[in-house]
Parts: C-alpha cells; sequence; structure tokens
C-alpha cells in the first residue's frame, strides 16, 4: 500500500527523486541506508486541513496528516525497508492551541512514541551512522534564548564530524539540521566529511538537492515541508568509502489512504478534550480574513 502512495511530481525539479539511475542486482559493496524523516511539525497532533488549518471534517473537509498517519506510516516503512532510520528535524512545538494549553507535555509524551531515545551514533547493518544536531544561529533573532549562545554552524558541524570520525570511527555522518534550505546548502559545499542533510525550518518541499563538493563529493540535501502533510522516505547507497555512490527517494504524503493509527488516537484523545474545550470559547468576531502571514511579513492577525 504504501509504494502505491509514492508522489511521483511532474515538475522541473522532478528528475531529483532518484540519483544516477544505477541498478544493483546482487551488489554487496554498496551499503543500503532508509531515511525516514520529518520536520516542522508545529504541534500537529490532530490532522488538518492541505494548507494546515484545522480540519473541519464535519463541513465535508479533505484531511490529512497528524500523529496518528505518521505513526502508522513510520512505522510501515521501519518494517519494510533495510537498515532504516527515523528522523526528527525540529520544530515540534508552537503552532496550534495544542502547545499553547499543553506546552511540553504533550510533547515529550507523543515525542518518543515513535523516536525512541536520543542517540548520537545508530548502528544499522554492520555500520555506524554518526548523527549531528544543529540549528541556525540566528536563532537569538526568532526566540528568546536568554544567555544560550549559538554558534556557527559549519565550524561546528566540521569540528564534530572530526570527532566522530576521529574518535568514533563513523561510516556515515548526517546532518540533521534546522537551519533552513539556504544555509543547508553552504553546509553542504562546505563540510567534507557530512554525506547526508535532513533539513527543516525553511517549510522546503524537495527531493533531493544534490551537492557536488570541490573534491567531487557528493552531498544530499532532503526536506519534508512541513505540518505532518508528508512523511519523507529517502534510500540511499554507500561505496565501501562511505561515500555516496546512488540515492532514490520519493515523500509520502499522508492522505486519508493512510489509516490513523488507532492507539495513539486513543492515546491522544484525553489531551484532545481539553484542546476542544479551549478552542470553542469565542473570544471575539472578525469581519476580515486573518491569514496566517506573520512568519513572512505584515498581516492582519499581527506582525
Amino acid at each position: 500500500m504504501i509504494k502505491q502512495l509514492l508522489i511521483l511530481m511532474a515538475i522541473k525539479c522532478s528528475s531529483g527523486l532518484t540519483g544516477r539511475g544505477l541498478m544493483y542486482p546482487g551488489r554487496t559493496d554498496l551499503f543500503e541506508l532508509s531515511i525516514i524523516h520529518i520536520n516542522d511539525f508545529h504541534a500537529r497532533f490532530e490532522e488538518v486541513s492541505p494548507t494546515a488549518s484545522a480540519c473541519q471534517r464535519k463541513e465535508g473537509a479533505i484531511c490529512v496528516g497528524g500523529l496518528s498517519r505518521v505513526f502508522t506510516a513510520a512505522k510501515r516503512l521501519l518494517k519494510e525497508r533495510p537498515n532504516a532510520i527515523l528522523l526528527n528535524a525540529g520544530d515540534h512545538y508552537q503552532g496550534t492551541l495544542w502547545y499553547n494549553l499543553h506546552r511540553w507535555n504533550a510533547t515529550v509524551t507523543f515525542l518518543t512514541w515513535y523516536l525512541g531515545m536520543s542517540c548520537t551514533i545508530l548502528y544499522r547493518g554492520g555500520k555506524k551512522i554518526g548523527v549531528i544536531g544543529a540549528i541556525i544561529k540566528t536563532t537569538t533573532e526568532l526566540s528568546k534564548t536568554e544567555k544560550l549562545k549559538f554558534l556557527d554552524e559549519i565550524e561546528t558541524i566540521n569540528l564534530e564530524a572530526k570527532k566522530l570520525k576521529r574518535y568514533e570511527k563513523v561510516d556515515i555522518i548526517i546532518v540533521l539540521s534546522h537551519c533552513g534550505l539556504p544555509v543547508d546548502r553552504k553546509i553542504a559545499a562546505n563540510c567534507p566529511l557530512v554525506d547526508v542533510i535532513v533539513g527543516g525550518h525553511s517549510h522546503s518541499f524537495l527531493y533531493s538537492v544534490v551537492i557536488t563538493q570541490a573534491s567531487n563529493r557528493t552531498v544530499l540535501i532532503v526536506q519534508a515541508a512541513a505540518f505532518t502533510k508528508y512523511l519523507g522516505n529517502l534510500t540511499v547507497w554507500f561505496n565501501e568509502e562511505g561515500e555516496v555512490e546512488d540515492w532514490e527517494g520519493n515523500p509520502i504524503v499522508l492522505d486519508e489512504t493512510i489509516p490513523q493509527d488507532p492507539e495513539m488516537l486513543k492515546a491522544l484523545e484525553p489531551w484532545k478534550k481539553q484542546v476542544d474545550a479551549l478552542g470553542s470559547k469565542v473570544i471575539g468576531r472578525t469581519k476580515v480574513k486573518m491569514p496566517k502571514t506573520c512568519r513572512v511579513g505584515s498581516a492582519t492577525s499581527g506582525t
């Protein structure tokens, strides 16, 4: 069923969905790694409209995403794919009443459902995979970070990558980035030990950006839009030196053909009742639309 949901993008960037188009019958010298990823969840615990607003199912609307669909699709891929890992590239918190009401409590409860314990090194198929987390250094301009200091992304990643290679002897390095696509491109071009960047922050829907470094190394960048509408799905083949040989990927759209996990729905219900009670209170009325464009400019809903 999952294979039927793979999106074939009939747009200019469609060639980016696959790599060099090579076939590997019987090749045992290549290591196959499946990367399943999500980013910019923004508290979409429940299913949403295609534009990421609240789902109006009573009005016959089409609904997509939601944590229960993410859980269903991720479980299937982790079971089906060889050497599969699941990564979350950040912004899991604010965005709906769920966060306004429950804050960290709901987030930590359900984040662990599908991510498990966090770690810096993953082991798959006899290979050591180093995962480096990175956040954009201008975070202080977006949030009240108090005394926290945010370092240069490229310098910090290179330092950590050298440690992973030298002391941990990792075979592959993945950067789990919440820096946005423009910065991710710079990271890919200037971090000689990085193989794949799983990104977030810019809400980009892309598959996949391919950067060729000055040394002729290939670095892949992927990102799966935002708000649980898609689940990223990338397969990469590495040679014996741990370099990217080829890749293939298609994001999975989490529409109504993906069933919502019943256990997840049951677990969400007590939290949902409180959110529904708060959301049903009328606090005012407006005669004009209030679009959610304050992220990129002025809007009637505020700046």
